[in-house]
């Protein structure tokens, strides 16, 4: 519903807009042109906004995969790869149910996580 009506507001204002342009009214070309234009940067935006969000995921599932380490909790890895995936995948909606699940995951890893983390051996670089 907010979606719809910041698009129907927009709507009326550009063909508000468009009438004080010329004193005239509306060309129906001309608003198939307008919306063309319009729908063609909202496509650009929603690609670009799709390939940052695989990026970003990509970092994600590093995280979970350091913390699966470092915690013994394997469900962290496996959150981590379903985010990755379900990123991808969202271009053709089913991503959308594999990011629900991802976020169920990650939820139950954080349930999971044991009360004290095993010691660290120390490293040849702290050494």
């Amino acid at each position: 519903i907010f979606i719809a009506s910041f698009g129907a507001a927009g709507g009326f204002s550009i063909l508000s807009m468009m009438q004080m342009q010329g004193g005239q009214t509306v060309n129906p070309e001309d608003i198939t042109g307008l919306v063309g234009n319009m729908m063609d940067g909202c496509l650009a935006a929603l690609v670009i906004g799709w390939i940052l969000m695989i990026v970003a995921t990509l970092f994600l599932r590093k995280s979970f995969n350091s913390i699966a380490e470092h915690t013994g909790v394997k469900l962290f890895a496996t959150t981590g790869l379903l985010f990755f995936v379900g990123a991808i995948t969202l271009i053709i909606l089913i991503g959308a149910f594999i990011l629900l699940i991802a976020l169920i995951l990650e939820i139950v890893a954080f349930f999971s996580l044991p009360e004290t983390l095993p010691k660290a051996t120390p490293s040849a670089a702290e050494s």
